[in-house]
């Protein structure tokens, strides 16, 4: 029986090769790659694809992915780390503006709320099902106290 389905939607497979009557773009590409080991590219979304240069080797090539993975991934948790003391700092002067009492637990389970929902705007959509929940697991508290202590 012949197979009748057809993909309708595929993720295109880009490939560029560089061709260039101009010497002297192609040098200046071909110099990067051997100083650099690999050229970033940007895309339309701002997404950032590389091409890494392998005509050393194996090796070469993977110390290479490898070196610069890890600086992206410890970029992103300096970013990550900036991002939840600036939504402390937020969370703590809303409690002072609406005068909340500090020395109360349901003032902390507010502040974590408040955090948890600038880092995640979806949790404001559910309270019940995803924040409450999240939490009373950090206070290691039932998910039925949450609301009542701080609401």
């Amino acid at each position: 029986m012949e197979n009748k389905f057809k993909i309708i939607r595929e993720k295109p497979s880009l490939h560029f090769s560089i061709c260039s009557s101009n010497k002297e773009l192609f040098l200046k590409f071909e110099q990067v790659m051997k100083k650099e080991g690999m050229i970033g590219i940007p895309d339309m979304l701002g997404n950032l694809h590389y091409i890494v240069d392998a005509r050393k080797g194996f090796s070469t090539a993977y110390s290479k992915v490898r070196q610069t993975t890890l600086e992206l991934m410890e970029s992103k948790f300096e970013k990550n780390d900036n991002k939840i003391l600036a939504y402390e700092e937020i969370a703590e002067k809303l409690i002072v503006k609406y005068e909340f009492d500090s020395s109360l637990i349901g003032t902390k389970f507010l502040k974590y709320m408040i955090v948890h929902c600038l880092l995640d705007k979806s949790l404001m959509v559910s309270l019940s099902k995803k924040l409450y929940p999240a939490i009373a697991g950090i206070f290691s508290s039932t998910v039925d106290k949450i609301p009542a202590i701080a609401g």
